[in-house]
């Protein structure tokens, strides 16, 4: 763990996501309420959620590839510069069809952000340390999901919705900021390989699907668990997302160290497990006691799999593919969200989004399942690659 904090770069793009993810964060409880008092329906909500994983899914693997050819810091710029922009969007936005266009252009962004991010911490990484090394540079959502969240809404019931978004984008430009200041530990590749082994082939295809099975209760929880909570009489989304946050943090960090020492298939099978379950409970949550314990289950569960995969990804990947390959793996997070706000939206009814949350248990179940069938033909190649089978 030293190694890796004892490196100003890595330092640097940590502080430099946490702002990002602040910014993001800050609006989660924001921009469904404003979206309704832009006049939009449910579903247009969950049309409005799923535009941002679309447009980043749409343009992932071309990203992947720019960042492979012409380096991680130019692309970490454009993605967290226009990423800043973006909050102000909303306030130019007086229709139902303005709030789904600056959506699609967050989503631009984070596709860049994101991929980026990932590769260059993969780079500043050593291969023993990765999976800890993930889990502690994503860990930097979580680290702004403990507080903006409730802070947002604060702000929100406050001050109302223009501060509000002004407070997002200035977060978003500190984060632009400090990028400036990251320097890089790899040239780019003078010429990509064309052609050969697609980077979607083996573990990375495996990780792939898996993690968009678990993302689809994510896409759940940022389009309806407000609503959701509210009919339930349990309403604390700000609190929910704030606890879910602090394990998911734990989980992030310790879950990367505990796949690099006792092998990812350990921490995949039992955080999907658990995640199936927590879901499960969410549906029927009738206390605020109850609503707590979910959120750490939840948290831990679903923070866990992420450096858990993305380690796997790591281990199959040569380094002038990595971009790619973490586009295609970042995507799959696009594609849960998406699923997970437009599947949802079918599935809630007026009055009641309890069916909402046992889909996405089901989603998680088939995430486990799928893994553990796919686990025994890669698990024995990725233990070669230097992350342990298990």
């Amino acid at each position: 763990m030293g190694r890796v904090w004892s490196n100003r770069n890595f330092l640097t793009a940590f502080i430099a996501a946490v702002f990002f993810y602040s910014s993001l964060q800050f609006l989660i409880p924001v921009l469904p309420k404003y979206a309704m008092f832009r006049g939009a329906q449910p579903a247009a909500i969950g049309m409005i959620i799923a535009a941002v994983p679309i447009m980043a899914l749409v343009f992932r693997l071309r990203v992947g590839h720019c960042v492979d050819a012409q380096g991680r810091k130019p692309w970490l710029l454009v993605g967290s510069g226009m990423f800043a922009l973006a909050p102000f969007m909303f306030l130019m936005s007086g229709t139902v069809t303005g709030i789904v266009f600056a959506r699609m252009w967050m989503g631009l962004a984070i596709a860049a952000f994101t991929t980026a991010g990932a590769a260059l911490c993969v780079d500043l990484s050593p291969p023993e340390s990765r999976g800890e090394a993930v889990g502690m540079f994503e860990g930097s959502q979580s680290l702004a999901m403990v507080f903006m969240p409730l802070l947002g809404g604060m702000a929100d019931a406050a001050w109302g919705f223009t501060p509000a978004f002004i407070i997002a984008g200035g977060l978003g430009f500190v984060g632009f900021l400090l990028l400036t200041l990251v320097t890089e530990t790899r040239c780019p590749a003078a010429r990509l390989e064309r052609g050969g082994p697609s980077v979607l082939s083996g573990g990375v295809l495996l990780a792939t699907l898996t993690y968009a099975c678990a993302a689809f209760s994510f896409g759940t929880m940022v389009s309806y668990l407000p609503l959701h909570l509210g009919v339930r009489g349990v309403e604390q989304a700000g609190l929910f997302f704030s606890t879910t946050a602090v394990t998911l943090l734990a989980s992030r960090v310790l879950g990367g160290r505990i796949a690099d020492r006792l092998g990812p298939a350990f921490v995949i099978k039992s955080s999907l497990a658990m995640l199936a379950w927590a879901l499960f409970l969410l549906a029927n949550v009738s206390t605020l006691a109850g609503l707590l314990g979910i959120a750490a289950v939840y948290g831990w569960s679903y923070g866990a799999s992420f450096p858990a995969l993305a380690a796997v990804v790591a281990a199959v990947t040569p380094p002038d593919k990595r971009g790619r390959a973490f586009a295609a793996f970042t995507g799959s997070l696009d594609v849960g969200i998406a699923g997970g706000a437009l599947v949802g939206g079918i599935a809630a009814r007026p009055q009641n989004y309890s069916n909402v949350y046992l889909v996405a248990a089901v989603a998680a179940a088939v995430g486990l399942a799928l893994f553990t069938a796919g686990w025994r033909g890669q698990g024995s190649r990725v233990s070669k690659e230097g992350v342990s089978s298990a």
